[in-house]
């Protein structure tokens, strides 16, 4: 893929404040199957038909009248908006981000304020904070000569203080409330149900555990794997987690919330370790 001509083609567009490559591309986290992802980082006098027409000079294939970039709202409060393309034969996502958005969400995640959204495309939910790790991941292929992107990623080098101690927070609370709801439910065999809050309940524990050891969040794909390669981290992380699912699906509560008490237990003391090592400094 071109990158170079997507910048020559994407920069003239009014209103485009930066063009960056993401995704698990600028993670070095892709293989064979990932996608490329391009961030299309926007101010208010954006011109829409200007970037549609653009874009359809970049792929491949397109038909008379075919819809093809999808507007902020169009995809949800936060994915709020971009394209699915495939330029030479390879498949490429095109996300929209607007840019005062972007840093008004960042400056609360500075502060300490975390969120987290409904969201297509995210079983889990949009944490705010994913703004954060996009910014900080991105490769900034071009910028507008203010270089507010680049800006953001300044404030972003250091994995922020005040972020990790308020994803700590809100998780933890998150997974003990998932899973104690689960209890008398599990032990009617609602299966459904158990399996969805205890997926809840991992979810918040990949959250802390990516900000115990400074990671930025951007999705939960892959994250349960990652987090196993986290350097603080449970023992045995993910075949603790996978088995504790095998036992909810196979009828076994008392053994599945056996392993889950085990599995907080150690989330609850990595986290208080960090805490009373940051007291000491």
């Amino acid at each position: 893929m071109d990158l170079q001509k997507w910048v020559t083609v994407l920069s003239n567009v009014e209103g485009i404040d930066a063009i960056v490559l993401g995704g698990s591309k600028s993670r070095g986290e892709d293989d064979r199957h990932s996608d490329t992802d391009i961030g299309i980082y926007y101010s208010p006098t954006i011109q829409w038909d200007d970037l549609e027409n653009a874009l359809k000079i970049l792929m491949d294939h397109v038909t008379l009248h075919e819809k093809v970039l999808y507007l902020p709202g169009e995809w949800g409060p936060f994915v709020n908006g971009g394209a699915w393309l495939t330029v030479d034969k390879d498949p490429v996502d095109v996300i929209l981000r607007d840019t005062e958005r972007v840093a008004s969400v960042i400056e609360d995640c500075l502060t300490g304020i975390i969120t987290i959204e409904n969201q297509t495309g995210h079983p889990f939910g949009f944490v705010n904070s994913i703004y954060a790790a996009e910014v900080h991941a991105a490769h900034i292929l071009w910028e507008k000569e203010e270089g507010k992107l680049s800006q953001l990623k300044e404030l972003l080098q250091v994995y922020p203080a005040k972020m990790k101690e308020a994803v700590m927070e809100r998780f933890l609370f998150e997974a003990d409330f998932s899973m104690e709801t689960a209890r008398k439910p599990a032990c009617r065999q609602d299966i459904h149900y158990v399996l969805g809050c205890f997926f809840r309940t991992v979810g918040s524990w990949n959250q802390i555990l990516y900000a115990l050891n400074e990671r930025y969040f951007m999705n939960e794909k892959g994250s349960l794997q990652v987090a196993n390669e986290l350097p603080i981290r449970p023992t045995a992380y993910t075949v603790r987690v996978k088995q504790t699912y095998q036992y909810f699906s196979d009828h076994h509560p008392s053994l599945a919330f056996e392993e889950y008490d085990l599995l907080k237990r150690e989330i609850e003391y990595l986290v208080e370790t960090h805490r009373q090592d940051e007291k000491k400094k």
